[in-house]
């Protein structure tokens, strides 16, 4: 079972985690009980509960000179490639335009350092991937890793204009296994279970989103990457969609009144937390709780002497997609910018008005939500009013006519 990635206090418990039952999968378990269900393993994954994790399909992030590179994604306008045993993802357009990509590069670290160190205002469950650098086409970066990229007719191994950011570790396999065995055709699942792309298995949360069936009929085109998990089917598998609601919430709040920017075209996530701070070999420190967990007689030397090699992958939110975000001004103007932008995809916030009970509900505990943290960095100033604005703007431009 998973644990949602909270470095600094790890015994905060947030609205997410609060969802997650106690008790972890483990083999004794299935000894006993028998195996459990797909639904009931992401039941507990895709909630939370401090201090217990499934174990990782990848045992932590180790330097890896001179692998070559993978593709681990793509969208409409990029690539995304991997260097398999670093914590990295490497993007690159698919029309290179260094503006563009530099764009991307400043806005991203405007983000994260937005989000990093705001414990004093909000305890945010949502991770940010750092961008770490850009590499134009003359970068020295091309010169020793040029010919450990493929070879593709259609997207020609050559120097480009890339951005090094973190990469968000996947999910491990006893979720992409149930998510194959709920989702997959019947007959598909063998072959969906042994694809090594979808290793790359990231869950998309859809909250402003129905299943379209009529659009996604059972085929051999089953994905995980980049899996998309809609409001019906997480009410079908009863996860805590409030939590998720809530946490959405917190993250858009700080994205406006934190960071400053429109949230213009941002996604989430999920997938497996970051490993510790250290990644190095540095020896650790075991505490005497994490200690009482194990078995009499364990080894601890690969927990102390060596931990990134036994990281325990845990779960958290993501936030990523800040391409087509924008400064906002802390205005009235600022905010009909932000109503545009959250007008303009459909998918991952709850709406009012939508026609369907359940995401009606969680526009409820979004819109509560945004406007307590919201108004944790407003009060006391100019725009202390903007936050309720925002949601009465979304409502009255969503309003059935």
């Amino acid at each position: 079972m998973f644990t949602l990635d909270t470095d600094e206090d790890p015994s905060w418990v947030t609205d997410l985690e609060a969802a997650l039952q106690d008790d972890p999968v483990t083999d004794d378990d299935e000894k006993k009980n028998g195996p459990q269900s797909p639904q009931a393993i992401l039941q507990q994954v895709m909630t939370t509960s401090p201090g217990t994790s499934l174990p990782s399909s990848i045992s932590g992030y180790q330097p890896s000179v001179g692998q070559p590179y993978r593709e681990i994604g793509s969208s409409a306008n990029s690539k995304v490639f991997e260097q398999p045993g670093t914590p990295w993802a490497f993007k690159i357009l698919l029309v290179d335009e260094a503006l563009t990509l530099w764009d991307n590069y400043t806005l991203q670290m405007r983000v994260y350092a937005s989000f990093d160190g705001v414990d004093k205002f909000v305890k945010t469950a949502v991770a940010v991937p750092r961008a770490v650098w850009f590499a134009n086409k003359t970068s020295e970066f091309w010169r020793t890793d040029l010919e450990l990229f493929p070879d593709d007719p259609r997207f020609p191994r050559q120097p480009r204009n890339v951005l090094c950011m973190e990469r968000i570790p996947p999910l491990p396999q006893a979720v992409r296994d149930a998510l194959v065995d709920l989702f997959c055709d019947r007959w598909s699942i063998s072959a969906a279970k042994s694809d090594p792309s979808n290793a790359d298995c990231l869950v998309h949360v859809l909250l402003g989103s129905k299943y379209d069936t009529a659009a996604h009929p059972g085929s051999y085109l089953f994905s995980l990457r980049n899996f998309k998990l809609h409001s019906d089917q997480i009410e079908q598998l009863r996860l805590d969609a409030s939590a998720l609601a809530a946490t959405m919430a917190d993250a858009l709040a700080l994205l406006h009144w934190q960071a400053k920017v429109d949230g213009m075209g941002v996604q989430f996530v999920l997938g497996s937390a970051r490993p510790t701070k250290d990644h190095t070999s540095i020896p650790g420190h075991l505490h005497l709780p994490g200690l009482h967990r194990l078995s009499p007689g364990t080894s601890t030397f690969e927990l102390v002497v060596n931990p990134s090699m036994h990281i325990p992958r845990t779960l958290s939110l993501w936030l990523l997609g800040f391409d087509t975000c924008q400064p906002i001004s802390m205005s009235a103007i600022g905010v009909e910018q932000a109503i545009t932008a959250f007008l303009k995809d459909p998918l991952y916030f709850p709406r009012p008005f939508s026609n369907n009970w359940f995401i009606d509900s969680l526009w409820t505990v979004f819109a509560c939500r945004y406007i307590e943290t919201a108004e944790r960095f407003t009060s006391g100033t100019p725009a202390q009013s903007l936050p309720r604005s925002f949601i009465r703007g979304v409502q009255i431009r969503l309003l059935p006519k």
